[in-house]
C-alpha cells in the first residue's frame, strides 16, 4: 500500500467513526457514514486539484480540502438520515 492510498483512506476512515460515535445509530450508518466521508474527501481532492490549491497537504494530498468535503459529505448524510 502507497503512503498517498493510506492518507486518502485512512483520514476519511477517522471522520467517519467519530461522526458515528457521536451522531450514529446503528452499523448500517457507519456504513453510509464511510462512504459519505470517502466519496467527500475524494471530491475535496478533485477541487483542490481543479482549483490548484492546496493550502494544507500531506505529500500529494491536499488535507485540508479533502477533510473538508469528508465533513460536508458527513454533515449531508447525517441530514438526510434525519
Amino acid at each position: 500500500m502507497t503512503p498517498s492510498l493510506i492518507i486518502y483512506i485512512l483520514p476519511p476512515a477517522i471522520y467517519a467513526l467519530l461522526f458515528h460515535f457521536f451522531w450514529g445509530r446503528g452499523y448500517g450508518q457507519m456504513a453510509l457514514y464511510l462512504a459519505a466521508s470517502l466519496l467527500g474527501f475524494a471530491l475535496g481532492v478533485l477541487v483542490a486539484r481543479f482549483l490548484h490549491s492546496s493550502w494544507l497537504s500531506l505529500g500529494d494530498v491536499p488535507a485540508l480540502e479533502g477533510s473538508l468535503g469528508a465533513l460536508a459529505a458527513l454533515l449531508l448524510a447525517r441530514r438526510l438520515l434525519m
